[in-house]
C-alpha cells in the first residue's frame, strides 16, 4: 500500500464505477492533502488506478460480449438444423423454383395419364404402344405404372426456347436444393 487504509479504500470506492468525477476528485484530493500527501504524486497514482480500473473493465466487457457473441454462434448453428428452419427453406426454395418452372412456361406433370393421341401430340410420332420415355424439345415425361411424371412446356410466356430450358435448369436446381434442406443441410453442406 503507498497510502493509509483511509484513503486506499475511498480511492476504491470513487474508481469502482471506472469514473472519477470532479466531486470524487476534490474529495480524494482534500483528504491526501490532510494526510501530507505530495499533491502531484497523487494525481499520478490516482490517474494509474483509474486507467487500470478502466482497462479491467473494458477486457471484463470485452470477455462478456465474447461469451454472447458464443451463444449466438451456438444458436444460429442450432437453428440452422432445426425442423422448421428446414422446412421453412424447403417451402421457400420449392415456392421460388415452382415459379421459375411456371413462368418459364413449363408445367409439372404428376400421376398424369396420357393417351395415345395425347402422346402423338406431344412427340410427333404415332406408335402403337405408349413409350416409357418422352423426350424431346417440349417435353421430359417418365412413365412410371400406366402414369407420367416430368414436365412439359407451353407458350404461355416464352416462345424463346433457351430462356425456357434456362430457367428449368435454374427450377430443377431450386428443388433439388429444397430436398437438401429438408434432408440435411443446405447450401453444400
Amino acid at each position: 500500500m503507498l497510502y493509509s487504509e483511509q484513503i486506499e479504500r475511498l480511492i476504491d470506492l470513487a474508481l469502482a464505477d471506472g469514473v472519477l468525477s470532479d466531486k470524487e476528485k476534490q474529495v480524494l484530493f482534500r483528504k491526501a492533502e490532510e494526510e501530507g500527501i505530495d499533491l502531484d504524486e497523487f494525481e499520478m497514482v490516482l490517474n494509474a488506478k483509474l486507467f487500470e480500473k478502466k482497462q479491467a473493465i473494458k477486457q471484463d466487457s470485452d470477455s462478456h460480449a465474447n461469451e454472447g457473441n458464443d451463444d449466438q454462434i451456438e444458436d444460429s448453428i442450432e437453428e440452422g438444423t432445426s425442423w422448421f428452419s428446414r422446412i421453412k427453406y424447403f417451402v421457400l426454395f420449392s415456392l421460388i423454383g415452382w415459379a421459375i418452372c411456371h413462368f418459364g412456361s413449363w408445367h409439372v406433370v404428376w400421376d398424369k395419364k396420357i393417351s395415345l393421341f395425347q402422346q402423338y401430340l406431344a412427340t410427333g410420332r404415332l406408335n402403337p404402344k405408349q413409350e416409357g420415355i418422352l423426350f424431346d424439345s417440349s417435353a421430359i415425361l417418365v412413365r412410371f405404372n400406366d402414369a407420367y411424371y416430368g414436365v412439359f412446356k407451353n407458350t404461355h410466356f416464352f416462345d424463346a426456347p433457351v430462356i425456357q430450358w434456362g430457367m428449368l435448369i435454374v427450377a430443377l436446381c431450386l428443388f433439388e436444393e429444397a430436398i437438401r434442406a429438408l434432408f440435411g443441410g443446405f447450401f453444400g453442406d
